[in-house]
Formats: C-alpha cells, structure tokens, sequence
C-alpha cells in the first residue's frame, strides 16, 4: 500500500466524491498537471510497511513517477488508473495504492487526476491511429512527401527531410513551419491528424503552405506522394544518445522518457520500440513494454530477434497479471 500525506488545518465531511467529465469540462491538461504537483506535496509515503520521505515527483504525458527517501520508485500510469475517488482528504484508486491529501477538498486533486487519466487515454488512441498508417508508410504501402514533423507553438514544423523525397526536391528546409495541408489549415491539430493528412497513395497530388524567415506570406507547394526513404534527425540521434547513456548508468526510467523523445520524432525507428521495451520493463512497466515491443514487430515482423521479441512479450503478460 502507498500513501502520501500533506499537512493541512481542515477536516471534510466523510462523503465520497466521483469526477466525471462534466465536473472537470473546464480543466486543461496543463492546468491539472500544475494542480497536481502543488497539491502533492512536503509528503510522506507508505512503502513496505513504513513511512519514507518523498524526495521527488515527475510527471509526463502518460504517468507521474515517486521516489521516496530510499530511492525506491513508484510509478503509474494515468491510463491505467481505476475508478479515482476523495473522501475525508484521502484519494482512491481502486485496487490502487491510496493518496492521503490533507490540504483543504481533496476535490482539486481527484480532478486533475481524471483529466490526466482522459488525457493519457486519447493520447494512447491518436498515437496508435498515427502509428498504423506509420507501419504502412514504412512498408511503402502508402505515400508520403519526405518530412519528419514536430509540434511548436501548435503548428507543425520540419524536423528532417528525407533525401530524394518531394520535400527535398522542392526546396522545403528543416525549420520550416507547415501552415496549411490542402485546404486546411494545421495550427491546433494534433500529430497525427497532421500525419493523416500529408500520407495517402503514392502518385497523388498534396499541396503545402510553408512559413519561413525571409519569406513575406506563406508559400505554396505542390507535391506528389512518393515512396519515402526515412532519416534519423539530429534530435532522434540527440535523445538515442542520452537514452543510451542513461541505460549505462541504470537510469532505466530515465531511459523509457529519453527512448520516448526519441520515438515522438522518429516513431518509425523500430530499434527505438525495442529498447524502450526492454528498458520499460526494467522498470516493471510491463504493460507499456509490451505494447512497444508489438511495435516493433509491426514495424520489422522479419526481422532475427522476432520470436525472442514475442516471447517476451508472452513473459511480461505473465508478470502483468501479478
């Protein structure tokens, strides 16, 4: 059993309180996160039967790490939590190690616990909705104009272009901001939908608007979808690099994080599934292991290691279920 304390000078009345999405429609994500931090802490928590000081709370995009004095680290994931609930300063997570909060309501808290557990839920669906159409982009069943993308300011913008791609052969450059696919306009939407809307069969016709220092209005583009050769950017190669020297140092946690840089840019990259399998479940994450590892069995199903890879992943079911 986990539990955190925080001091506090009220008592609440010993009614259970349930978050739905009506009660948390006006919460943002990064509200919930920064609500959370402030709210967890100067704790205790209750590991092995004794009290420990906490020493540090992390949160990510899909779950919030504590270490306590002794170094020991206690991790969830926030699309795996169960039913969240408060009463009388405590939090519940059914079949779940349990939070007591002692400042005021333990409402805030309970809150920005179900809008990060939502949060992490749609995050987990676009991510695999992007990396099938991924697969078949990597496998050149479907076209693509060379771009590797990432998110700023909510506009897209050009990580790495792909040599001997549509992209590079019209001149578009790393740095370049994409304003417009098509008809629409790309500030506000999400990776993948950015994604969906740049693939589709090779031959056919996209246009692009691209934003670039020195350039008075956007530019329009016309590409033809191609068959892509993928490149590994220099900010993939920076977080394998950092990913790599964390494992060396034991810094397991550390890694999975460092691996995930790495994959959000390059997530066609299938030794990056691997070895954030492997580190995942040097953690004990085994369920986020395992979905990596099928990863990267959908990206490379030939490959030497295959059956040592689903082997795995039939070992670390059975640790899961424990």
């Amino acid at each position: 059993m986990l539990v955190l304390l925080v001091s506090c000078a009220t008592v609440l009345p010993n009614k259970k309180y349930i978050p739905n999405d009506i009660s948390v429609q006006n919460i943002s994500v990064e509200d919930a996160a920064k609500v959370f931090l402030s709210e967890i802490n100067m704790t205790h928590v209750f590991v092995d039967n004794q009290w420990r000081l906490t020493k540090k709370l992390l949160i990510n995009h899909d779950r919030f790490i504590v270490t306590d004095e002794a170094g020991k680290d206690s991790i969830f994931l926030f699309s795996k939590l169960p039913q969240i609930s408060g009463s009388n300063h405590q939090i519940e997570l059914a079949g779940q190690p349990t939070f007591r909060i002692l400042p005021l309501d333990p409402a805030p808290v309970v809150n920005a616990l179900y809008v990060l557990k939502q949060n992490a839920i749609k995050n987990e669906k676009d991510a695999d909705e992007m990396f099938l159409r991924l697969v078949k982009l990597y496998r050149g069943e479907l076209g693509g104009i060379g771009l590797s993308l990432k998110m700023q300011d909510d506009i897209p913008i050009v990580d790495a272009v792909s040599e001997d791609a549509p992209a590079s052969g019209a001149g578009v450059k790393v740095g370049d901001k994409i304003s417009r696919i098509g008809d629409k306009p790309t500030k506000g939407l999400k990776l993948n939908e950015v994604v969906n809307l740049a693939t589709g069969n090779p031959g056919t016709v996209i246009m692009i608007s691209i934003v670039r220092n020195g350039f008075d209005t956007p530019k329009e583009i016309t590409l033809t979808r191609a068959t892509i050769k993928f490149v590994f950017s220099e900010d993939a190669r920076k977080y394998k690099v950092q990913a790599e020297g964390a494992v060396r140092d034991k810094k397991f946690n550390d890694a999975a994080n460092l691996y995930g840089e790495a994959l959000k840019v390059a997530p066609w990259w299938p030794e990056g599934h691997f070895n954030r399998a492997l580190v995942l479940s040097e953690t004990g994450d085994y369920d986020t292991a395992m979905r990596e590892m099928k990863h990267y069995l959908q990206l490379a199903p030939d490959v030497p290691n295959a059956r040592a890879a689903q082997d795995k992943i039939y070992d670390w079911e059975r640790r899961a279920s424990k």
